[in-house]
């Protein structure tokens, strides 16, 4: 923990502090607000005239031994593995949680902070953080269900309109086959018939 005095000091420093801004971003959209140091022979701000906006200074700065502490004077640690937790304090540090961190390993550091005491600063509540990702978990689960579900009876419609097409082919094939044999019986009846009359 960092001494109290100087947390306090530092956050009277800061309420005097300004705003550091770009030269001229409140006039033109294209220019950004974030600080870059005026540049210009003739810039007032460069200048430090009275009345412009003003510069990034050493005197503005926060005092060396609280520099990075958070408000409650705790120092943040940035942590991407559970592993990293063993050499942590409870009264000295509070974990960040990596951004690039996946939802399985997040949990499980959020559940080790939690055994350990340890403060998380962008997750503060772990108890609700834990059981929305165990709702969003069962949601996904039953989505990917339902989709599978709707898979198989899309196959199962496809296969049984695959068998009726098939088998409508089929048919026509069999009538093309019966065709020929009955073309012949009518030939034969037309002889016979053409033999009698003969006779």
């Amino acid at each position: 923990m960092a001494s109290n005095n100087l947390l306090e000091t530092r956050n009277r420093m800061k309420k005097k502090k300004p705003n550091f801004a770009t030269q001229d971003a409140h006039k033109h959209k294209r220019v950004k607000s974030n600080w870059r140091r005026p540049r210009g022979l003739q810039s007032k701000m460069r200048l430090a005239k009275r009345g412009h906006r003003k510069k990034v200074n050493i005197g503005y700065g926060s005092p060396s031994l609280v520099k990075g502490f958070l408000k409650n004077g705790m120092l943040p640690v940035n942590i991407s593995n559970s592993a990293g937790l063993k050499d942590l304090d409870k009264e000295k540090h509070s974990v960040i949680i990596g951004r690039k961190v996946g939802i399985k390993k997040k949990i499980t550091i959020a559940k080790e902070c939690k055994k350990l005491g340890l403060n998380i600063c962008n997750i503060p509540d772990i108890d609700a953080y834990l059981k929305s990702i165990e709702t969003m978990m069962k949601e996904k689960k039953e989505a990917r269900l339902e989709k599978l579900k709707q898979k198989e009876q899309k196959k199962k419609k496809e296969t049984s309109k695959k068998k009726e097409k098939s088998a409508a082919k089929a048919e026509p094939a069999a009538s093309e086959e019966k065709m020929p044999e009955e073309k012949e019986q009518a030939e034969k009846k037309e002889q016979d018939k053409i033999l009698v009359t003969k006779g």
